[in-house]
């Protein structure tokens, strides 16, 4: 009943789509991951886009085990990962595991929200 016509409709649009910029966020990693049961370096990719705004960390927990077996720094937008060297080093096999990606406010480095992605991850 007291709805009334939007004054500036494309200021309106403008506006909203910049919030929805702000918080916009993606993420890139390649579900299959490799590495050496001697030395625990290996492949595992991720990218944070240039065209996200936050910071964003990792950890790479087996699925069945519930072992994490790494912990990244700060990945910035516009950074990516393309081999690590694992904290603990699984027996050669095959598992199932979760990372798990946390998004950080640029300036205040509080945790903003978590993602979690599914990979398989392989160790010869």
């Amino acid at each position: 009943a007291n709805a009334e016509d939007i004054a500036d409709p494309e200021g309106m649009e403008n506006a909203m789509q910049n919030t929805a910029d702000a918080n916009y966020f993606t993420l890139q990693v390649n579900p299959e991951a490799s590495f050496s049961s001697e030395t625990g370096e290996g492949r595992f990719e991720l990218v944070n886009p240039f065209d996200n705004v936050f910071p964003i960390s990792f950890d790479i927990t087996l699925d069945e085990s519930g072992r994490t077996i790494y912990q990244s720094g700060a990945v910035m937008p516009g950074k990516q990962i393309r081999g690590i060297t694992l904290d603990s080093k699984p027996d050669p096999g095959s598992y199932q595991a979760t990372v798990d990606v946390f998004i950080y406010d640029r300036q205040t480095q509080e945790k903003e929200g978590e993602t979690k992605v599914k990979i398989t991850l392989n160790v010869e």
